[in-house]
């Protein structure tokens, strides 16, 4: 945390992506908006690069979260946020396999993600994750607030999310049940 000039105390939300429409970072400002007041020592890392950044400032002035929204820009690095923060937030539209979600869950960080295809596909809603109707910023703000609330839920998620990655998504397991496959 140190090196990303986070305070121990800081509650951290995450997200990292390109700054596009796709990503609906909009969802995640208007219900940070919502329960800013709601979280003390709150702080929102954004990673990422856009089209939308200008955009998505202006919104957060508008909406007055700029004291805990921040713009960190791209980083080749994204693994030293994964492992400094709190909770991982996907509030995409539409993905494919997101990637960032594997990454979260190899660092053990529990992820609350829109229910939209590819990302359900990679969580078990309350079990692995926590899921949230697309651009509903209101479920959202309640899905951020329940993981506030609870370490214990916290640890159960990014616990579940690692093993998840381990059991299917490490290139050595995931090896093996090829091999697996092919030679039966």
């Amino acid at each position: 945390r140190k090196s990303l000039s986070l305070n121990t105390n800081d509650f951290c939300l995450l997200t990292v992506g390109r700054l596009s429409i796709q990503k609906s970072h909009e969802t995640l400002l208007n219900a940070i908006a919502l329960i800013k007041d709601k979280i003390k020592e709150l702080r929102v890392l954004i990673v990422g690069e856009g089209d939308q950044e200008q955009y998505l400032k202006e919104l957060a002035e508008k909406l007055n979260i700029t004291t805990v929204i921040e713009f960190r820009g791209g980083t080749q690095t994204p693994e030293k946020y994964y492992s400094a923060t709190d909770v991982f937030i996907l509030p995409s539209v539409f993905e494919g396999l997101p990637t960032v979600v594997l990454e979260a869950f190899r660092s053990s960080l529990p992820v609350i993600a829109s229910n939209i295809d590819g990302t359900n596909e990679l969580i078990e809603d309350k079990k692995n994750g926590l899921l949230f109707e697309s651009t509903n910023y209101h479920e959202l703000a309640e899905q951020i607030l329940k993981l506030y609330e609870s370490a214990e839920l916290r640890k159960q998620l990014g616990d579940n999310g690692y093993k998840s990655y381990k059991n299917k998504y490490d290139i050595k397991n995931y090896a093996k049940q090829i091999e697996t496959l092919y030679l039966e």
